[in-house]
């Protein structure tokens, strides 16, 4: 049958979007918000290398949707898909409630609060196969959290690169 032979046409990759809310109280946690959105816009553009020839990849992101296990720790939640690794697409900031600018008085303007929309989009197309090796069976599930668990109190090494 003809129909059964058609050239798998590029599939369309997972978009996610992730909307913040910062309400900060004070000068100080405004100035973290300040920071946490020039992170994501830095980290969403490619660099130039030392030679100012070509351009470097912008960052990767891993994200995990995760759960507490009810003794202040978070575990990844199975229950929510598995995500590939993701570059980020966009980012929209808007400040101030409902789109209309207010700022904390004697701050030199510092928005009361900054609304920040994420969009990232997975960087693979996945199959079939690479769907099943990223989401783990209940029991697969289960002894990967022992595995952690059992590792948990060893000395770890520290990540390389910038966590944001």
């Amino acid at each position: 049958h003809r129909d059964l032979h058609y050239p798998l046409r590029r599939q369309r990759q997972m978009c996610i979007r992730d909307r913040y809310n910062f309400s900060p109280k004070n000068k100080a946690e405004a100035q973290e918000v300040q920071h946490i959105v020039k992170l994501f816009k830095e980290n969403m553009h490619p660099s130039v290398d030392e030679s100012g020839l070509f351009l470097i990849y912008p960052s990767e992101f891993s994200i995990e949707f995760q759960v507490s296990d009810g003794e202040g720790n978070f575990v990844k939640n199975h229950n929510l898909p598995t995500i590939s690794s993701c570059a980020l697409k966009n980012v929209k900031v808007t400040y101030g409630p409902d789109g209309m600018f207010n700022a904390f008085k004697n701050s030199g303007g510092m928005p009361t609060e900054t609304t920040m929309e994420l969009q990232f989009v997975e960087l693979e197309t996945l199959t079939r196969e690479r769907l099943m090796e990223m989401e783990p069976t209940q029991e697969e599930a289960k002894q990967e959290e022992k595995e952690k668990d059992e590792t948990k109190n060893q000395p770890q090494r520290g990540k390389i690169g910038r966590s944001i």
